[in-house]
């Protein structure tokens, strides 16, 4: 049993159980041979969520944004509770907003009728007002780069008159791949004016400028929601989903609305020569076009020449700061091409998260929030990176010098599981986690490296949800786990159970585990270690194709014909870079590796790689009393139609015929303390490149 930092005894209230069988063996026989509890309600966050990731947003930083983001919340949340189709009607939904510059030209009308022709079906229409907070709500992830000038002449644009909002979608037998919004935002054409065409909406309109573009919309579902959230108070907006799920045909409404606002604003042109000629006489002597307008716009000036501040404002102040990027861009429209793979998220997790204090140890790059599968069950993806070169994964000879390592690879899933434990199944980051059981494999052999790090995403489905007292909240997992590089495809699979529990559950377990091995020894405190053994000789690294000494973990001392003993260095910087009281799983899991290497002729040892680990953590072991090492190549005959996984470790990855290929040696590892197996690993070697 390996601690990824306290862990979970699914409960350590269930820890005394017969007296035959170790605290861990019960705990870990209980969680398995529980019925399944009735599963719980689908939280709307978590409904929320599977519809940004599946259905609202193709850009994993809008997901982990408007997670938190109030505005977007409320519309989602008055939406889902309107109506159970709320993923698919969020993302037929578009919003246009003919902004006041574009009423000041009189284009109310022109825009209402494009839509119409245009294939888009208005459901609701209304004249809204915008103040300087609702402009920054509304571009409040973009206008981090905006200029000081660019937002007071936004400022004045605001105040000039209401603008048309349009909320619009498209008839049932339309046969669109992107969503109404993502279309939308393609016909409309780009913010710059050299960049228009005349199929483009803002290319049927008059003139404009970078600033006087004269329309809006939302870029992605996502954003037409939110939007819908800055606009309206909720009474308005439930008004405006009801239109939308019934299908309502507003059409006259906006016409009527874009008349009205035409004729009482419009009327103004975009023109620089008229707009320079108004301001000529407030130009002081020797003062240039861009110190004139934004001297102006600190000025209180007549409502005659605010229009002309504008248009010439527009042309000669700068539009944005010269340096930096916005805190959230929107992904291109081909990001919602069918079979694209959503992007991999990134940031939302740190190496505290993952109980690691060296970042060179820290492989997770992102994480993503809760969703629900077509089987119900939840998922969470995250993005991690594993490194070109690392002083322990990278350090070998061989066929695998050069190539990812599949420990390397299972301890960034081993990372990505314990920092979605705390973002999608509320544990704490304080409580400790306990790997139960844990095995990966590899496709098609272990992907090479090109020179850079391999970015690789990692989608973990719960298939099984423990819980405290069967409806409590969840406590462990059992996972199967999908690993792939959005160019190369799927990379290899894992699987496992896991679980957490707070640090005084876990020293509880821990003194009962140790008065059973020990005659009631009590487990040292985390602040003070336990005595580690004297650190052995090791086998010499190249035996176990390494090329650092201190990656040899096992050592012949001591241990009896045909075995080995586990050499336990707790100053190594990788498998302790934190404290810990028993021996880590992964340590366990190399030192599996370099005994089934052992037991290969050392003629045809580099050639080799380990493709495949299956491990069952029965108990802990603790570091304060030797290990035993007994390794057994299994029989081909013997393992060829075995089913991979079990029980524990849920369902292994298999063949085509439900039986895992038999394509190199099988090897069983047992690692025994005090004359009970605490570990058992099933690794299967093959010829590098296989």
């Amino acid at each position: 049993m390996t601690e990824t930092r306290p862990s979970s005894a699914r409960s350590a209230t269930q820890r005394h159980t017969a007296a035959s069988t170790t605290a861990a063996e019960a705990t870990a026989a209980t969680a398995e041979s529980a019925p399944y509890p009735p599963a719980p309600p689908v939280a709307t966050e978590v409904l929320i969520s599977n519809a940004l990731v599946r259905s609202w947003t193709r850009d994993p930083g809008k997901v982990r944004v408007y997670t938190g983001d109030t505005w977007f919340l409320e519309a989602a949340e008055q939406l889902f509770e309107l109506t159970s189709d709320a993923a698919r009607i969020g993302s037929g939904m578009a919003t246009l907003l003919v902004k006041p510059d574009g009423i000041a030209t009189g284009s109310a009308r022109t825009v209402v009728d494009w839509a119409l022709r245009s294939g888009f079906e208005i459901h609701d229409a209304a004249a809204v007002s915008m103040d300087h907070n609702g402009i920054r709500a509304l571009w409040y992830h973009q206008w981090n780069i905006a200029s000081a000038e660019r937002r007071l002449l936004a400022d004045l644009l605001c105040g000039l008159s209401p603008a048309l909002l349009l909320v619009l979608g498209r008839s049932d037998d339309t046969d669109d791949e992107w969503p109404c919004a993502v279309q939308l935002t393609e016909l409309k054409g780009p913010t710059a004016p050299h960049l228009r065409r005349l199929e483009h909406l803002r290319g049927v309109l008059p003139g404009g400028s970078y600033l006087l573009n004269q329309v809006h919309s939302a870029d992605e579902p996502a954003d037409a929601l939110r939007e819908l959230g800055v606009y309206f108070p909720a009474r308005r907006r439930q008004r405006t989903f009801e239109r939308v799920v019934t299908g309502h045909d507003a059409s006259a409404e906006a016409r009527r609305i874009a008349d009205e606002l035409d004729e009482a604003h419009g009327g103004f042109s975009t023109e620089e020569e008229p707009a320079w000629e108004a301001l000529q006489p407030l130009r002081r002597r020797g003062e240039s076009d861009s110190n004139l307008c934004r001297r102006l716009l600190h000025e209180s000036i007549r409502e005659d020449l605010q229009w002309p501040l504008l248009v010439a404002g527009a042309g000669c102040l700068p539009m944005r700061t010269p340096s930096g990027s916005v805190a959230l861009a929107n992904p291109p429209a081909s990001a919602w091409d069918p079979g694209r793979p959503i992007a991999a998220p990134r940031g939302g997790v740190d190496r505290s998260m993952v109980h690691r204090r060296s970042e060179a140890e820290f492989f997770v790059t992102g994480i993503g929030p809760a969703t629900i599968d077509d089987e119900g069950c939840r998922v969470f993806e995250a993005a991690v990176q594993m490194a070109r070169m690392h002083p322990l994964h990278s350090d070998h000879v061989g066929a695998q010098w050069g190539h990812l390592d599949l420990f390397h690879l299972m301890e960034g899933v081993r990372q990505a599981c314990i920092a979605g434990g705390q973002t999608a199944f509320g544990a704490k980051r304080s409580d400790v986690f306990v790997v139960r059981s844990f095995g990966a494999e590899f496709s098609s052999g272990p992907p090479a490296f090109d020179g850079q790090p391999l970015d690789l995403r990692v989608r973990v489905t719960a298939d099984r949800e423990y819980r405290e007292n069967g409806d409590g909240p969840v406590t462990g997992l059992r996972a199967s786990i999908d690993i792939t590089d959005d160019e190369a495809g799927t990379v290899g699979r894992a699987w496992g159970t896991y679980s957490w529990v707070s640090r005084d559950s876990f020293l509880e377990l821990r003194r009962a585990m140790r008065a059973q091995t020990q005659g009631g020894a009590q487990p040292p405190a985390q602040n003070e270690p336990a005595t580690p053994l004297p650190l052995p000789p090791t086998v010499a690294e190249s035996e176990v194709l390494r090329l650092d000494p201190r990656s040899s973990v096992v050592s012949r001392e001591g241990a009896a014909p045909g075995e080995l003993v586990l050499a336990v260095d707790v100053t190594h910087p990788v498998h302790f870079d934190h404290p810990l009281d028993h021996i880590p799983g992964m340590l366990l899991l190399e030192a599996a590796r370099q005994a089934a290497l052992l037991t290969i002729d050392p003629a045809d040892r580099a050639g080799k790689v380990v493709s495949r680990v299956d491990a069952k953590f029965v108990s802990f072991a603790d570091y304060d009393r030797p290990v035993t090492i007994r390794t057994l190549e299994i029989p081909a005959e013997e393992s060829a139609d075995v089913p991979y996984g079990g029980a524990q470790s849920g369902a292994g990855p298999a063949g085509d015929d439900g039986t895992h290929e038999r394509d190199a040696q099988e090897y069983r590892v047992e690692f025994v303390q005090d004359d009970q197996v605490a570990t058992v690993a099933t690794v299967v070697v093959t010829d590098g490149g296989r």
